[in-house]
């Protein structure tokens, strides 16, 4: 035998009682969940279509590009519209419910009405009445199940819940006497203002750990020749501290490609971002080949925002080049590599010369940021401006710093020699004329000495 018993509960409103009726046999708790036999369904229902509609993740995306495609757009009061739309961007407004592909399969959705409403996710309930109801949930199935309505919505797994059992067939209705053929395609109304793609700029981006597949030769069509990996300055050698400079006959070139006769210290000049490679002695070609396709120092940074693969020829700064499919833009924010080339390695890396312009004809010239040309490098390992002459310094009133590093000094009787000095120090000795510390000695002729 089945007991009922009557709940009274005071409700918000003065003087009003409610009565609830509970069903001690099932004993179902608040929010509990309990399946339904066949058998004790009369009422069958066809619950909304659940055919594209955005999940709760889909609710707060932020999409770089708005790509929209012909769709039909349910909305949450269950009007239905052919038009265009872009899932990613349009399923974070509240107001709609679904979006598929295609043309709408009904002007309105059955039991519209039963839908969970954005505003009954965060309801507080102050009364528990379960019904036999049809339960569809966001992963696509439709349950017969005993449960309260304001409560489940608070669920973010359930879409909606219609009283009664669900149908055998889910497929939704048509609003009656109008066929679905004969549903009006109608504009999606201005969600938001969004520029079309054409206008976006044209950023790229993915994940910066990229997968790296290598291409079989017999797939490569193109080949290309990389930039000239001779001399390449790596990420280690951009931020060394040198504190002498030794400029030798180098080849020096450019982020740009351009590559200059000159001279130029390793350890000093790869400091700017400006050389991609220094090398001794004359230069091989005029201009790098493919330096078009040098990771510049800012792609270092840049976020992108679409990954697109393509069989590339890829430098490392190890001085191995391979073909591999890989997306330019998200490699280039990996500091062991180079360049990507779109294409295959060519067998041999020479790069090639400047057109018309054979490699013995590279003019000589000097590096802009040094002026002194080739031709008037002495062979001497010296400097060729002379040093200043010391300080007066009062040994009762200046502590020198008790410390010895690679220094010249100059004295008097004219001589000159490198060694470890302090210039604090030696300064205060007799018969020293002027000393500098991380310097090479006057070449020389070059000093000038005063009594």
């Amino acid at each position: 035998m089945r007991f009922a018993t009557t709940l009274i509960v005071l409700c918000a409103i003065p003087f009003l009682v409610c009565c609830v009726d509970i069903d001690r046999d099932r004993k179902l708790p608040l929010l509990d969940i309990a399946p339904i036999r066949k058998d004790d369904c009369t009422a069958k229902v066809v619950p909304p279509r659940m055919e594209g509609v955005c999940g709760p993740e889909e609710r707060y995306r932020h999409c770089f590009v708005y790509n929209p495609v012909p769709s039909c757009i349910c909305y949450m009061n269950g009007t239905c519209v052919n038009g265009e739309a872009d899932r990613c961007s349009d399923c974070s407004n509240e107001e709609i419910f679904s979006i598929y592909d295609g043309k709408c399969k009904e002007a309105t959705l059955a039991h519209a009405e039963d839908i969970c409403q954005p505003f009954a996710r965060d309801v507080r309930c102050f009364a528990y009445i379960p019904e036999v109801s049809c339960v569809c949930y966001f992963n696509g199935t439709c349950l017969t199940e005993t449960i309260d309505k304001c409560s489940s919505c608070t669920n973010d797994d359930i879409v909606s819940v219609t009283t009664g059992c669900c149908a055998t067939t889910l497929e939704a209705i048509p609003i009656e006497g109008i066929p679905i053929e004969a549903i009006p395609i109608k504009p999606l109304p201005p969600i938001r203002e969004l520029p079309p793609i054409r206008e976006l700029p044209p950023i790229r981006t993915l994940p910066i750990e990229t997968p790296i597949t290598p291409i079989p030769e017999d797939d490569c069509t193109a080949k290309v020749v990389p930039p000239r990996m001779e001399g390449v300055c790596g990420p280690e050698e951009r931020y060394r501290h040198c504190f002498v400079y030794n400029p030798v006959p180098s080849c020096i070139c450019y982020m740009n490609g351009t590559c200059v006769n000159g001279e130029a210290d390793r350890c000093s000049d790869c400091s700017n971002e400006e050389i991609f490679s220094i090398y001794d002695g004359k230069c091989k070609e005029a201009t790098l080949a493919h330096a078009e396709d040098i990771c510049q120092p800012f792609a270092r940074d840049v976020r992108c925002f679409a990954y697109i693969p393509e069989v590339s020829c890829v430098c490392y700064f190890n001085g191995t080049c391979l073909t591999e499919t890989i997306d330019k833009c998200s490699s280039c924010t990996n500091d062991d590599i180079v360049s990507v080339t779109t294409g295959c390695c060519a067998t041999t890396l020479e790069a090639i010369p400047i057109e018309g312009i054979p490699i013995e004809a590279i003019p000589i010239k000097p590096l802009p940021i040094k002026p002194l040309p080739i031709e008037t490098i002495p062979i001497e390992d010296c400097r060729f401006t002379p040093l200043e002459k010391c300080p007066y310094l009062n040994p009762a009133l200046v502590l020198c710093a008790n410390y010895m590093t690679e220094g010249c000094i100059c004295y008097n009787d004219g001589t000159c020699k490198e060694g470890l000095v302090n210039q604090c120090l030696n300064c205060m000795e007799d018969g020293v004329y002027a000393v500098e510390e991380g310097s090479k000695c006057p070449c020389a002729g070059v000093q000038t000495f005063q009594n």
